[in-house]
Order: C-alpha cells, then sequence, then structure tokens
C-alpha cells in the first residue's frame, strides 16, 4: 500500500506516515542486506551497508543476535540466524501453495 501527498495517514511534514516506525525500518533492512554475494559481514560492512553509525548499528547487532536472528562466526561476522528461517518458514505456512500453482 503505498500513500500519496494528500493521504490522511500521512502528515504532511514528514516524509513518512505518522504511524511509521523508522527504527524497525533499519532493523529489517539490516537483514536484507545479506544476501547470496554477501551471506555474512562484519560490523563496519553491515554499517556501511545501512549508511548508519557504527554504534547504533552495534545496537541493532546485538539485539537481532540476542533475538536469534543473526549469529556470529568466527572473524566478528555475522550472519542470519535461525529465527530468520523461522520467519520465512511461518510466511511458507501462510501459502495455500497447490492455489498459487493454479
Amino acid at each position: 500500500m503505498s500513500l500519496n501527498k494528500n493521504s490522511p495517514e500521512k502528515d504532511q511534514n514528514l516524509p513518512y506516515p505518522r504511524y511509521f516506525i523508522q527504527s524497525l525500518e533499519k532493523d529489517l533492512k539490516l537483514l536484507q542486506a545479506f544476501d547470496r554475494d554477501h551471506p555474512a559481514m562484519t560490523l563496519t560492512e553491515l554499517a556501511s551497508a545501512l549508511g548508519q553509525p557504527k554504534a547504533g548499528t552495534q545496537r541493532i547487532v546485538r539485539t537481532l543476535k540476542d533475538l536469534g536472528y543473526l549469529q556470529m562466526l568466527p572473524g566478528k561476522r555475522y550472519s542470519l540466524g535461525v529465527m530468520a528461517l523461522d520467519l520465512g518458514h511461518r510466511f511458507l505456512t501462510t501459502l495455500d501453495l497447490p492455489a498459487l500453482a493454479e
């Protein structure tokens, strides 16, 4: 759902709808930074990918690690954790695959 400038959901002075949580956006963007070409990254690489200071990125990383969405690998590198897989699995269980195949 996209909101246009005239939407009552959006404060005209803000770039986001008033209910938008920018910190959550950063958390999700951090998880989305991992891909086939970047399966593991250092804190510095994650901060660069987010365009955020290292200190703020470190807080996000520690929180996601404590929750199981990230795991720490040797060499102070991080990769997606088992809870990221769990989240993907939860999504898949909501799909009606036979209906999608039609």
